[in-house]
C-alpha cells in the first residue's frame, strides 16, 4: 500500500498525463489500483497493468468483479530473477 507521500507524488506526476498507461510493478492485491487509475483517467481511459509474482495476491486481482480486460491487465510475473525472502 502506498503511503501518502508515494500517492502525492504520483498524483503530481498525473498532472500532465494524457492516455495514461500505468504499469505497478509488485501489485500485491491491487488495492492501490483505484486512487492510481483515478488520477491517470482526467483526460480519457487509463490502461492499467499490474505485475504481481506471488499467485495468492493475482487471484485477490481476478476475484474482483471487473476481473481483466483490455484496459486492465495482469502478468503473473517477477520484476527480479531472485527473491530476498530468507
Amino acid at each position: 500500500m502506498a503511503t501518502a507521500e508515494e500517492q502525492r507524488a504520483i498524483l503530481e506526476i498525473a498532472e500532465g498525463c494524457r492516455g495514461a498507461v500505468i504499469v505497478e510493478l509488485g501489485a500485491r492485491g491491487g488495492e492501490d489500483e483505484p486512487w492510481i487509475r483515478a488520477a491517470f483517467e482526467r483526460e480519457g481511459p487509463a490502461h492499467y497493468v499490474m505485475v504481481e509474482p506471488d499467485m495468492r495476491n493475482a487471484q485477490i486481482i481476478l476475484d474482483v468483479p471487473q476481473g481483466t480486460s483490455r484496459t486492465r491487465r495482469l502478468v503473473l510475473g517477477a520484476v527480479a530473477s531472485r527473491s530476498e525472502e530468507h
